[in-house]
This record gives C-alpha cells, structure tokens and sequence, in this order.
C-alpha cells in the first residue's frame, strides 16, 4: 500500500484508484481497436483446447471451429492477480465444466483483455507517483 504524507499525492492516488475499481467492474472501459475477435462469434460453442502463441489465442471448439482473439500481448494474457492468470483462469473452467459459451461470453473475454491492458498502464502511473510502500499495511 502506497503511503504519503503530501495531500496532492494522496488525491492523486486516490484518483487512480477509483479508476482501477471502475475498470476491474468493467464500467469504465476505454475503447480499443487492436484486440480483435475473429472466427464463428454468432454460434454458441463449448472450448475443446485453448492455445496462446504469437499474441493471438486460439479457442478450438468441440464442434471442430476455431475462434482467434488478435492482439492479446504475453503481459496481457500472464498478467496475474494473486496466483491466477485472470483470462487462462476464466476459460479453463469453463472448459473443464464444458460450459455453452455465446458470442456474449467472447465480448467478455474482450473487456477482460482491455481491462488488464489498462490495469498495467495505470500501474506504471502508480510507480511513476514515487512514494515508498509499506508491506502488510
């Protein structure tokens, strides 16, 4: 946790915190243009394999179709929270309980990718503040 004792820092942080909530509930999300869906999106599906090389991953479908997700980078889909890769996390169970998945399920997949873009860009903003952390506060 971040700790100041300079007001404008503090409402800096403050600030940028509020935006890190706004964007983990996927309510404030900035638009983006690189990450794009590709393949069948308007059939439901069930994942058979999920692959990721080369910033694009792969969802092979049990019906043998294949949906791509284009420019995901390695900081995006490794990114963790905790111990746990959010997206990887997200569609192994789904996987694993061969949950019907929809064209809403691939939007949100999307807004997840965007949200931990912009969760890395606004941790940089947050080191960039310079103040000392203390651990366990």
């Amino acid at each position: 946790m971040p700790v100041t004792t300079d007001k404008s820092i503090f409402e800096k942080y403050a600030k940028i915190e509020q935006k890190l909530i706004d964007l983990h509930l996927l309510n404030d999300k900035p638009k983006d243009t690189t990450i794009k869906v590709k393949g069948n999106i308007d059939e439901s599906f069930i994942i058979d394999k999920i692959v990721y090389e080369n910033k694009i991953l792969y969802l092979h479908t049990t019906d043998n179709k294949k949906i791509t997700f284009e420019g995901i980078t390695e900081e995006i889909y490794n990114f963790e929270i905790g111990s746990y890769k959010p997206i990887d996390k997200w569609l192994k169970y789904r996987k694993k309980d061969s949950v019907l998945l929809t064209s809403k399920d691939l939007q949100h997949i999307k807004d997840m990718a965007i949200a931990i873009g912009e969760t890395i860009k606004i941790m940089k903003e947050l080191e960039e503040l310079g103040e000392e952390y203390l651990e366990g506060v």
